[in-house]
């Protein structure tokens, strides 16, 4: 076939690959596809090429194609395949597309790249052949445009089209005849094409290097070899044909019997129809070639029509690659620039410090853009998120409608897929550049995506969808003078977001949330965990861009956390990054070439911490209780694990020390995970959320799920705990961090009695040992249900050690029913309650009292409540004298009451005054006695009254540390205690004032 005028491609651009499958399907000969395609080109009736696609557009297609041949069962799972396979938005030219009809039987699947990692058995109709793109400056022309890098592999199926490199210049379009699933997997030869070439050179020496090539292709085309890679062409040549130019006599006789035993299998398999002895007689021959086998990628090379690209076209897309490609890897470079250029521009309009609404500032239409060409913002995006918004945009949320399903599939029905997709493409001005699932506006049009609140959206009557519709409103607010210097008091913690308007209100509000979440730890007042976009002021000050909330009259300093980077609005979505440039605060990475345990899904990380889905927080005893009721089977555990709406991820440590990482939705891991459970008596479930990506060194290797899961023949790796290998950096608790943070649940009387009991002699002994350094023990909560320990290991290297030395009698009491649960916490330093600056101070007076608590509980056992009592007062009198001064005492713990009585006045606050002036006066000579006498000379004791007296400490923070004081000893009725110690030692204290 001649080659198309390349022309029509550079005059009508949107004719796509799709389009020219269309032509090939309906159009047998050469003749009248050219034809078609003229005529097609002249009448304007094809569908718009969608420039750059993804992947799961072309299963989209394919899907259509196949009409109710394909299943929602089948298409779920070929989405999650294929979701893995590329996740750059590539000129849909770049794609091989391979259609298969509807044939009955078993088919394996094969996701073939170069760990071979993952093999499974599923059946479905339709394929899609995987590419893997290599974005390298130097192999854009070769690896772009002609490498097709990984292959899939079907038995039972009917092949209609391939694209393969021809050359050094060209792409051909391949429809192929039938192509019998018993020949594809009678007669592959995994081997390259070179060996082929050199091997068959050594047999022909006579013979020019094409006229090889040209036998070796004709090999192909009868269907008895298919090569790793594509031949250089493919001509008319059969193998007839290229043995009747040769002179058997000739060759040498080695040579001469190799051929004519070639030629006899060949007579063999055309007249039986049979290619097993022809085949056979190939792998002898290249069998030193097939060591690699596993590593090998495969391309499965047909007969058919020709079509090809020219060179011009493809330097073409190339272009445009190297386009997108400036965006990816110039954004970080270009950030200072496009910060200094609107700086530049804010000045030359505002003043600096004024204050106005962000839609005002991006305004291009109306000339009021402070960017001099709009499409430079594009540039500030985090690395591929321009790129991959549509992928991005269907990976984060189409498991909101996804149902799953026994066989470990996830459905999508057709009515929730209309709404994912009415969503994202339903504005007429939508840039179909995404693909089916997902579109952006154009750049120019960016601005005007602005939602608000469904409960206040104006009316279609007067507003577009995607007008600014707040522009009245904030025009009014700027003339107010209403902001002043308080605005620069200092930032709030917030999440700014954006909300769908009414017509979009039946779509859950997490599946159309577009939020940020805004870092700040100097705040401590309370504030406000949402603000709207249109609550957002942008200004210049010294030399930085801020923003500010209207209502909060704050600072925000953004920092984003979120991985929902679907958003529509590109400038305020870039003008937040430009802001966290400012601040060294980088943006959300999402690294596409690294993938997590399960091969679909992307490694996420934001500032070195792995954002995945958080594993769940289970204790292993809930599980046994479980298993405990019946014999079941891992679709049951299956089941239960769904009920308890957990999530994805377990991670479990065995006897030896070592972990395994489990998917809990994948029945070869939940087959696993009950193995596991029923074979050893010793598994915990750790909590896998927050992890650092320098904490994942530890972990050897992440899952690598079965080869044949219907048989369990499993390929698998524990994870190993390298303890060398871990980040010193504080963080919040996981494992190898020092921290121990646990939760225990169950009733008041047994977790009271742990802590006198076990516990203390444990972690006396431990702190003893040196093996702790900390102990912020212990805080009641919950209703007294709960009990928290946190404990900081003084080596890292001792962690495990330490962790299993207190679980112990933990878990012995939850085996036996006395305790409900005992779980991992997260422990983040309460800096809002504490204060940056004095949160060492607290955390010191915690271990401090944490230790004295144990050893007086283990000393006094404390037999009545007037001991406790007395014992609570005298220690808070203690605590009182880090305030210089009975006058200030007096004050301080006359306010603590006050707080108090006002909790408790309000159904009859004479009676409750008249309560506690009688207490005293019942206890006055029992709270002198304690303060005289020596009942608690112990030497614990003075270490402790002299060790608080060396802390400095805000004020505001003994109230807190006396609260938790107060509640290791009086979890039950801590509040109604407090209040009474308090107005006794007010009383106390009065009158020694009175005395001296």
């Amino acid at each position: 076939m001649e080659k198309i005028d390349n022309t029509f491609f550079i005059r009508y651009p949107k004719l796509s690959l799709r389009n020219i499958f269309d032509l090939l399907e309906k159009n047998d000969t050469e003749d009248d596809f050219k034809k078609a395609i003229k005529e097609t080109l002249q009448n304007g009736n094809f569908r718009d090429a969608l420039k750059y696609s993804s992947p799961l557009f072309y299963l989209e297609l394919i899907k259509q194609d196949c009409k109710n041949e394909i299943s929602e069962k089948t298409y779920a799972t070929l989405y999650k395949y294929f979701s893995r396979a590329s996740s750059r938005a590539i000129p849909l030219d770049m794609f091989s597309v391979v259609s298969f009809g509807n044939i009955e039987g078993q088919t394996n699947l094969c996701l073939n790249n170069d760990k071979n990692e993952f093999y499974e058995h599923i059946n479905i109709q339709v394929l899609y052949i995987l590419n893997e793109f290599l974005l390298d400056n130097e192999r854009y022309y070769q690896a772009l445009m002609y490498s097709i890098n990984s292959t899939v592999f079907f038995e039972g199926t009917y092949l209609k089209y391939f694209i393969f490199k021809d050359g050094e210049n060209e792409l051909k379009v391949i429809k192929s005849s039938k192509f019998l699933s018993s020949f594809i997997t009678d007669t592959i030869v995994p081997i390259s094409y070179n060996s082929i070439i050199e091997y068959f050179k050594k047999i022909f020496p006579n013979n020019t290097s094409m006229e090889v090539s040209s036998y070796i292709n004709s090999l192909i085309k009868s269907k008895l070899i298919i090569a790793t890679t594509t031949p250089s062409y493919i001509d008319n040549y059969s193998l007839e044909s290229f043995l009747g130019k040769i002179n058997i006599d000739s060759l040498q006789n080695t040579e001469k019997s190799l051929l004519i035993e070639l030629k006899k299998h060949h007579d063999e398999s055309i007249s039986k129809n049979d290619n097993s002895k022809i085949k056979d007689f190939l792998v002898e021959q290249f069998k030193d070639n097939l060591t690699n086998v596993q590593t090998t990628r495969i391309d499965i090379v047909s007969v058919g029509s020709k079509f090809t690209i020219s060179e011009t076209l493809a330097s073409q897309i190339v272009n445009s690659i190297n386009k997108l490609n400036f965006l990816r890897f110039n954004a970080i470079d270009n950030t200072k620039a496009v910060i200094d250029e609107f700086i530049t521009n804010f000045k030359k309009k505002y003043h600096e410090g004024d204050l106005v609404p962000l839609t005002k500032i991006f305004d291009p239409e109306r000339g009021n853009s402070l960017f001099t060409n709009p499409n430079k913002i594009t540039t500030l995006c985090s690395e591929q998120v321009y790129l991959n918004l549509r992928f991005n945009n269907f990976y984060s949320h189409i498991l909101n409608y996804c149902k799953y399903n026994q066989d470990d599939h996830y459905v999508i029905s057709e009515e929730d897929l209309v709404k994912f997709n009415d969503l994202s493409v339903g504005h007429k001005n939508c840039s179909p550049n995404f693909g089916i699932f997902g579109s952006i506006l154009k750049i120019d049009e960016l601005y005007e995506f602005h939602l608000k609140s469904s409960n206040d959206f104006p009316s279609s009557k007067n507003y577009s969808r995607f007008t600014p519709y707040f522009k009245d409103y904030a025009q009014n607010f700027e003339e107010s003078n209403s902001f002043e210097s308080e605005y620069f008091e200092g930032a709030i913690l917030a999440e700014i977001y954006y909300l769908p308007p009414n017509d979009l209100s039946n779509i859950s509000k997490r599946f159309l949330e577009r939020s940020y979440f805004i870092n700040l730890n100097q705040a401590k007042t309370g504030c406000d965990k949402e603000i709207c976009i249109s609550d957002i002021l942008m200004t210049v000050q010294e030399g930085k861009i801020k923003i500010f909330s209207k209502s909060n009259k704050r600072e925000i300093i953004p920092v984003r956390t979120s991985p929902n980077v679907d958003l529509p609005n590109f400038d305020f979505y870039n003008i937040l990054n430009l802001i966290s440039d400012q601040y060294k605060k980088p943006a959300l990475i999402w690294d596409w070439n690294s993938y997590t345990n399960e091969p679909f899904l992307p490694k996420i990380s934001y500032n070195g911490i792995i954002l995945a889905e958080r594993m769940w927080n289970l204790s292993l005893f809930t599980i046994q209780k479980f298993l405990k009721k019946n014999e079941i089977s891992h679709n049951d555990l299956a089941d239960y694990l769904n009920s308890l709406n957990i999530s994805s991820y377990v991670l479990l440590k065995l006897e030896n020390d070592k972990k395994l990482l489990i998917h809990t939705k994948h029945n070869f891991c939940i087959k696993l995970l009950l193995s596991h459970l029923l074979k050893y008596k010793y598994i915990s479930l750790e909590d896998f959320s927050g992890y650092r990506a320098s904490e994942l060194d530890y972990y050897n290797e992440i899952l690598i799920t079965a080869k044949n899961i219907e048989k369990n023949v499993s390929q698998y790796s524990l994870l190993k705990f390298r303890e060398d290998e871990l980040d010193t950096k504080p963080k919040i608790h996981s494992i190898g961090n020092k921290w121990i943070s646990l939760v225990i649940k169950g009733n008041e009387r047994i977790l009271e009695n742990l802590v006198v009991g076990d516990l203390a002699r444990i972690i006396l002994k431990l702190k003893s040992a040196s093996l702790i350094k900390e102990i912020h023990f212990l805080r009641f909560g919950g209703d007294n249900s709960l009990l928290k320990l946190r404990i900081k290991v003084k080596n890292k290297q001792n962690v495990l050690e330490v962790l299993n030395t207190i679980k112990k009698p933990i878990f012995t009491l939850i085996g036996k029913g006395d305790l409900d649960d005992c779980i991992y916490d997260n422990y983040i330093p309460d800096y809002n309650r504490y204060g940056k600056d004095d949160i060492k101070s607290v955390q010191k007076l915690f271990n401090i009292d944490s230790i004295l608590t144990l050893r007086i509980l283990k000393k006094k056992r404390f037999t009545t409540y007037s001991e406790r009592w007395n014992f609570t007062i005298l220690s808070v009198f203690n605590y009182l004298q880090l305030i210089d001064g009975s006058v200030e005492q007096y004050e301080y713990i006359k306010y603590m009451k006050s707080v108090l009585f006002e909790e408790y006045k309000k159904d009859d606050p004479v009676g409750l005054r008249i309560q506690l002036n009688n207490l005293y006066r019942n206890r006055k000579n029992s709270i002198l006695n304690t303060f005289k006498s020596d009942v608690y000379n112990y030497q614990f004791f003075n270490n402790w009254k002299h060790e608080i007296k060396q802390i400095k400490i805000d004020r505001e923070n003994i109230m807190h540390c006396i609260h938790m004081f107060v509640n290791r000893f009086f979890p039950k009725d801590q509040r109604i205690i407090e209040l009474q110690i308090f107005h006794c030692l007010e009383k106390y204290l009065l009158s020694t004032i009175k005395q001296k």
